[in-house]
This record gives C-alpha cells, structure tokens and sequence, in this order.
C-alpha cells in the first residue's frame, strides 16, 4: 500500500489535538477519524491502535526535538555552558510551539510514558556524550548522563505545565535562577570556574 503522507500527517494532528482534549484513555480511533476527515478503515490503514499513534507521535516529536537541538547547539561545540544554555531554552521553546503535545506528553499512562522517556534517552545520545565528556574532564561531578536529563526535564516540565496548563509564564529571571541552581548543583569546583553565569 502507497502512503498519503498529507493523510497521515492530518491523521496525527488530529490525534494530538483529541488525546489532549479527551485524554488518550477516553479518544477514540472515530473521533480522530472525524477531526482527520477520514475514514475510520483508513486509520487502521496507518496504524493497529490508539498506542501505535501516540508511538509515532512520540517518534516524529523527539526526533524532530534531537535534530532541531543539533542545530541550535552547532555553535557550542566546546563551550559547555553555551551548550547547556541552548538547550534549555530550546527545550522550553520547543515545547511552547507544541502546547497540546505537552498536554498529552503529561496526561498518559506510566507504560506509554516510560515508552516515550526511553525513546528520548536514545534518541538524545548526543547530550549524553556530552555529559560524559564533561565528567572525564573533571567540570561535572561523576554522575549518569540519563539521571543528569532526566533531572533537568523534570524541572523544565514542572515550569512548562506551569505556563501551558495554569497561564503563569516563566520570566527570563526564573529560566536564569533555574540554569544556576541546576548548574551549581553539577558542577565540580573547577567547573564553576569556568562557567558563565
């Protein structure tokens, strides 16, 4: 079978858009099939079920978060801060433009959302080699490059759901405090010295 990749692409709008409204335990395939103007047949078409859309959502999204980080880092290349810094507020921005993925990103069941952190931690390996270069160089305390990430987006979701959900931006004086406190708390003491706050 040929795919419509206009049709597709409309098929997982329209998934994003009812998983966040509705939750993804209470959309269903008919309501993203109506939004899409599709059948319901030609969903099955693209996918077996409900978790394989929210699976490829989760892999469109991260790999478009993966490549649109290399590219905002590119100008970084051996300044980890600068580097830090890019990605944070990439991260924050990234997630602004895609409110009603966020919504859903944080409104699914523990096994699609372990899904979805394990996608994200493979697929941003880069950060991760990066960590690791910094701890064999002695700026980061010798810590797992997963447990560093998965830190830091637990911190920046908490702000995010804030500002998405409850309509309290975060300030560039906020986003300022959290890179200190985050960066304080990793950085050795030859680090510090060599960070820009």
């Amino acid at each position: 079978m040929k795919k419509d990749f206009l049709k597709e692409k409309r098929i997982m709008e329209s998934a994003v858009k009812i998983f966040a409204r509705d939750g993804f335990e209470r959309a269903t395939v008919d309501e993203i099939a109506a939004d899409a103007g599709v059948g319901k047949g030609t969903i099955y078409r693209y996918y077996n079920s409900k978790e394989e859309i929210l699976r490829s959502i989760f892999q469109i999204l991260i790999t478009e978060l993966r490549v649109s980080l290399r590219a905002v880092t590119r100008n970084y290349e051996n300044d980890f801060s600068g580097t830090y810094t890019a990605v944070m507020k990439h991260y924050f921005d990234f997630f602004r433009e895609r409110k009603e993925t966020f919504i859903l990103i944080n409104e699914i069941n523990s096994q699609l959302l372990h899904d979805f952190f394990d996608f994200y931690l493979k697929e941003m390996h880069s950060l991760v080699d990066l960590i690791e270069d910094k701890v064999r160089e002695g700026l980061i305390r010798p810590v797992k490059p997963e447990t560093v990430l998965l830190s830091i987006l637990g911190i920046f979701n908490i702000f995010l759901y804030r500002e998405i959900r409850l309509g309290i931006k975060m300030t560039k004086n906020v986003f300022n405090d959290i890179h200190q406190f985050i960066s304080i708390g990793l950085l050795t003491e030859k680090g510090i010295k060599t960070w820009k706050l």
